[in-house]
């Protein structure tokens, strides 16, 4: 199954053993095509026996990528309402700010949909922005990300170091 996402190709095995087996099921899965082109399927699948009673299956499949799109955007809202809830919880039970920054940055990646979130902080002695608590991919590298708003050093030209001097953050 070439074509069907590597995600997808065990659930779409599955299925096409099942209707072999005389059962009846359907399955949302991914494609990508010869250009690279990723699009969402909908296949109901029903067993079919051929004039030597040998086990196929008779397919019928639809494009779904359009309602799977406008699902994730009517998806995106209800995250973030869960995330701003669970944040406010967060606030209200924190015992201190270095437990609230981590718990919020774990509870963006968990509810809100998002994949990486951080705190940083500039650090007023040094002027450095130091990452004070993240969570999501690939937060390893936040350990090691450092920034200076000091804009006569090279590190300072990168966005984060452009929000804090332009009062953007």
């Amino acid at each position: 199954y070439p074509l069907v996402a590597p995600e997808s190709r065990e659930a779409f095995r599955a299925l096409t053993e099942r209707a072999c087996r005389g059962e009846r099921g359907m399955l949302e899965f991914e494609v990508t095509g010869l250009k690279g082109t990723r699009r969402w399927l909908e296949t109901h699948a029903v067993p079919l026996r051929d004039e030597a009673g040998r086990a196929r299956m008779l397919g019928l499949t639809r494009d779904i990528t359009d309602r799977k799109r406008a699902e994730r955007r009517a998806e995106r809202p209800a995250r973030k309402y869960a995330a701003l809830c669970a944040t406010n919880e967060a606030i209200l039970k924190a015992e201190d700010p270095a437990t609230l920054y981590r718990h919020v940055c774990e509870l963006l990646v968990e509810h809100g949909g998002i994949k990486l979130a951080a705190v940083r902080l500039v650090d007023p002695a040094t002027r450095w922005i130091e990452s004070v608590a993240y969570a999501g991919r690939p937060a390893a590298y936040l350990a090691r990300a450092r920034a200076s708003v000091d804009p006569a050093h090279p590190s300072a030209h990168g966005p984060a170091a452009l929000a804090v001097r332009e009062n953007r953050t």
